[in-house]
């Protein structure tokens, strides 16, 4: 006899909002909330739709991120990243905190994960970069 399964509950502080948008062909993912365990699984879901539906870029904005474990916030970023490079296409980090930026650069990763100060920014380089 085999014992129930349990449910698992999200604890209610691990929320993650996505909000999506399109210019052209970059994809913006506006994260609101909390990137841990529990929500990461919901970000890779939003970035597998976005290949999905043809985008070639995406921006993942995280101004307003409350919380966020480093790594597993960054694991899915340079596995969504290499995705993305896979299929030509590009991923960068935009309004991160100064604890994902801190993350990225002690792990030696400035070079393979772009990251810039405002989503902007983010969708102008990524707009000339497919443009070149």
């Amino acid at each position: 006899m085999t014992a129930p399964r349990m449910a698992v509950d999200t604890p209610a502080e691990a929320q993650l909002y996505i909000e999506v948008s399109t210019a052209g062909r970059v994809t913006t993912l506006r994260l609101v909330g909390t990137v841990n365990a529990y929500t990461v699984p919901k970000l890779a879901a939003r970035i597998d739709d976005a290949v999905k539906h043809g985008a070639w870029s995406i921006v993942v904005s995280l101004a307003e991120v409350d919380q966020v474990d480093a790594e597993v916030g960054i694991g899915v970023l340079l596995r969504a990243l290499r995705r993305m490079q896979a299929l030509d296409g590009y991923l960068v980090v935009a309004d991160p905190s100064d604890l994902i930026r801190r993350a990225v650069k002690a792990r030696g990763l400035a070079l393979v994960l772009a990251v810039f100060p405002a989503e902007e920014a983010a969708v102008d380089f990524l707009a000339s970069w497919r443009a070149a």
